[in-house]
């Protein structure tokens, strides 16, 4: 059994990475803290211990035997979409939309300044006057009030009327034109985020584990034997060794994994470029919180993940390793193997058979 349900998982989730968030610079410098912080997080693992299911080959020997363990890119996953954001391109775009028509004055004004600050133009253009001119001179439909604004405009100071037809033809730009500006950042917009799902798949080093050692559905998958990882003693382990613990994680299994939305980081990227103090924590909480989330479909695995950045660096010392099981139909030249690894690791070495009852497997220690 898990030590946390399925609901709890999702909480301790995002508490959790809310945490790591605001300790960002602690996380990196300060020692105890970090410890305090696994040794808080590591209880949430059953019993401490963790097991990963390895087919019988001469790598996975030799990564076992030097008590190492190589992280493939999330992008080798044969689920395509384990590890991505679930993006509504249509519903994403829609929802863009209608946050942009909000915030168009704003979008607007914020473009218009910038463009004035490259052709050095001193302007003294507000945020107000944008709005002013779209709620005076547009219907609710988009339509320009071309004859209400040409009316009130005719006797106006020449440079003062070229800002307000800057800011009329921006706005015309945005609210009547189909194809136009607002449809072009929408899929701006969203070219970014589907490049950005593709970068969290290449930019990730993960290695899967499992909470169970006798998953039936896991052992037939790999029929090789299964290693046992116990994190109870790491209080004499080096910074260097445990570190990275700190990002070992349970899957959250959903029905249906909930759509990702766009909006808020559309509008962390416009505050960002009007020079606005952004607190992008809820943002990451939200991808940590997806890109755990699988179908309840492979709810068998009962995965706890292990994610690292991506900087090439696949083969990880893991000196973790407790005990090795064996599967039942091994060969005997593989079972040589292991036990004389299981020896050089000093780890005791388990043999997998059907049970007296023949309706479970018992792991015999030789």
């Amino acid at each position: 059994d898990l030590s946390i349900t399925r609901k709890e998982a999702q909480e301790y989730i995002e508490k959790y990475f809310e945490k790591l968030l605001l300790n960002k610079n602690r996380l990196e410098t300060d020692e105890v803290y970090i410890r305090n912080v696994l040794k808080t997080h590591l209880n949430q693992i059953p019993d401490k211990k963790l097991y990963k299911y390895r087919t019988c080959s001469k790598i996975n020997f030799r990564t076992l035997k030097s008590k190492q363990i190589y992280m493939s890119p999330a992008s080798n996953f044969k689920d395509a979409f384990d590890y991505t954001l679930n993006l509504n391109i249509e519903a994403n775009i829609e929802n863009l939309q209608n946050w942009m028509m909000l915030n168009i004055d704003k979008i607007l004004y914020h473009s218009l300044i910038r463009e004035c600050k490259k052709m050095k133009i001193t302007t003294s253009l507000t945020e107000k006057d944008v709005k002013e001119i779209h709620n005076k001179y547009f219907a609710d439909n988009g339509d320009f009030l071309e004859e209400l604004y040409d009316n009130d405009y005719k006797d106006t100071e020449l440079n003062s009327k070229k800002l307000s037809n800057l800011v009329k033809d921006g706005l015309k730009t945005y609210l009547q034109t189909t194809n136009g500006e607002l449809n072009k950042l929408c899929e701006k917009f969203m070219d970014i985020m589907k490049n950005t799902n593709n970068n969290l798949r290449q930019c990730s080093l993960i290695y899967c584990l499992s909470s169970n050692n006798n998953n039936c559905s896991m052992w037939e998958n790999y029929s090789g034997f299964c290693i046992e990882y116990d994190f109870s003693d790491i209080d004499n382990m080096p910074i260097k060794v445990i570190k990275n613990l700190i990002s070992l994680m349970p899957i959250n299994y959903v029905k249906q994994r909930p759509e990702f939305s766009i909006v808020p980081f559309a509008e962390s990227v416009m505050n960002k470029m009007i020079g606005e103090e952004v607190d992008d924590s809820k943002i990451h909480i939200e991808v940590y919180k997806h890109l755990l989330m699988k179908k309840s479909d492979y709810s068998f695995e009962q995965e706890w993940r292990l994610a690292i950045e991506n900087k090439h660096n696949n083969l990880q010392y893991f000196p973790f390793v407790s005990g090795i099981y064996m599967g039942k139909n091994i060969s005997e030249s593989n079972k040589n193997e292991l036990k004389r690894i299981a020896d050089k690791l000093e780890v005791p070495i388990y043999k997998q058979r059907i049970n007296f009852s023949g309706n479970d497997y018992e792991y015999i220690k030789i």
